[in-house]
């Protein structure tokens, strides 16, 4: 068996390399300039013919320019410094050591120093290296490429200020232009740093989650077929209740179907992308209470006070969800011991978002409760029949839709949850 394929190493610096080449794009474009500048002026002075060592520049940086288009920084990198280093070589080598031209060897090295990453540091010293000898060649004078010029006395002060000056700004500009470029890799690290993080803690969260799915869901999926199994049991034991062990096998069964409901709405939710599509509210609240009459008391009266007129933009599988575990667990936990027991849906817009309220006069919550209803597999009360992941579902919902959820509560007296949906689009049709 072949051995695994190993792991890249990111280097050091790679986040920077695209700004590097941005630079080297710079400097590249200048020195094409003063090389255009110098066939001006020998075209001033009578010499019409270009020199071939200036095309070849030309190319070199062009080459370069190009090569680093397509991310070859160290290739363009290479070119670039090169064509740079045969424009010093040629002006310092074509004038008197006095103008301070070789003074440009001083930026060409730094820059190619400068410009490499440490796992490319070799390069680096080459470039600083071939300044140094180009520097040595065009000082001692006996190797100009072009015909030598002539500069009077009282020039060559001028010059050298001129040359030193601007050796020491092309200096301070790389310096300051990779000092820029490592500030801004250090906060693109900072940023995939804090994104790691994010993601570690939704790892975490994620990680935690499935343990208690796993503990809780054995359980919740053993009980009611220990059950079924203890009923058929005594169906066999005793024939003369037979229909009663009946019925409560088929409660149990439909337990069951309501916490497999569950999973899959939970594993929909984490795993679909959120599908938005317009659609009229009332007639979807009308389809959940519809879906759920036969689990209604015939006391319990259900309200369904949205205007026909609102018109919303969201997903309509996942607020179908979010609706249906709100009104049945109105109805899990109804008081039908009040006079007149209820559920009232209601709902306003508006530029913003869709407001939705689902009220009951039912058992209410504890204050103590409130907190933790949200929570996986969460039971506040003895009464509870579910799984305890219908509110959590509600909750990993609304988080995918962006919206949120308040729950008004007193135990005695009945609950409000509030739903707050930004939406794409909302709309009133009597506003039009």
């Amino acid at each position: 068996m072949a051995d695994p394929k190993p792991k890249e190493t990111i280097p050091e610096f790679s986040l920077s390399l695209e700004r590097r080449a941005g630079l080297i794009n710079r400097l590249g474009l200048m020195a094409i300039g003063i090389v255009v500048l110098l066939i001006f002026l020998d075209f001033t002075k009578g010499k019409p013919t270009v020199h071939w060592s200036y095309i070849s520049i030309i190319a070199a940086l062009a080459i370069a320019i190009i090569v680093n288009r397509f991310g070859y920084f160290k290739v363009a990198a290479s070119f670039g410094l090169l064509a740079i280093d045969a424009v010093v070589y040629i002006l310092a080598s074509s004038e008197p050591y006095e103008t301070g031209v070789c003074l440009h060897f001083v930026t060409t090295g730094f820059a190619g120093i400068i410009f490499f990453t440490r796992e490319h540091k070799w390069y680096g010293i080459g470039f600083g290296l071939l300044s140094v000898l180009l520097y040595d060649l065009a000082a001692i004078g006996n190797m100009p490429v072009v015909e030598y010029r002539h500069v009077p006395l009282n020039e060559i002060r001028t010059l050298f200020i001129i040359n030193s000056s601007v050796c020491t700004f092309c200096c301070i500009f790389i310096l300051h232009s990779i000092m820029q470029l490592n500030s801004k890799v250090k906060d693109d690290l900072t940023a995939k740093k804090m994104e790691i993080n994010f993601q570690n803690q939704i790892l975490v969260k994620s990680n935690a989650e499935l343990d208690r799915f796993v503990y809780s869901a054995s359980h919740d999926l053993r009980a009611p077929l220990s059950s079924i199994a203890g009923l058929i049991d005594l169906i066999h034991r005793d024939r003369s209740d037979t229909d009663k062990y009946l019925a409560m096998i088929k409660d149990r069964i439909g337990v069951m179907d309501r916490f497999i409901t569950e999973v899959i709405d939970y594993s929909r939710n984490a795993r679909l992308g959120v599908k938005k599509e317009k659609l009229i509210l009332k007639p979807l609240i009308d389809e959940v209470v519809n879906l759920l009459k036969y689990s209604v008391p015939k006391q319990i009266e259900v309200f369904n006070n949205v205007s026909p007129l609102i018109e919303i933009e969201t997903d309509g599988s996942r607020l179908q969800v979010v609706l249906s575990n709100l009104i049945s667990n109105a109805i899990k936990y109804s008081d039908l011991r009040k006079t007149s027991p209820f559920i009232k849906i209601s709902a306003e817009i508006t530029n913003t978002e869709c407001r939705i309220s689902v009220a009951d006069n039912g058992i209410g919550i504890h204050k103590e409760h409130q907190s933790k209803i949200f929570d996986m597999f969460y039971r506040a009360t003895d009464r509870s029949k579910g799984s305890g992941l219908g509110l959590f579902i509600v909750k990993e919902t609304l988080e995918k839709l962006g919206g949120q959820m308040e729950v008004i509560s007193e135990h005695g007296v009945g609950s409000v949850f509030k739903i707050r949906l930004p939406i794409a689009t909302v709309s009133s049709k009597s506003q039009l």
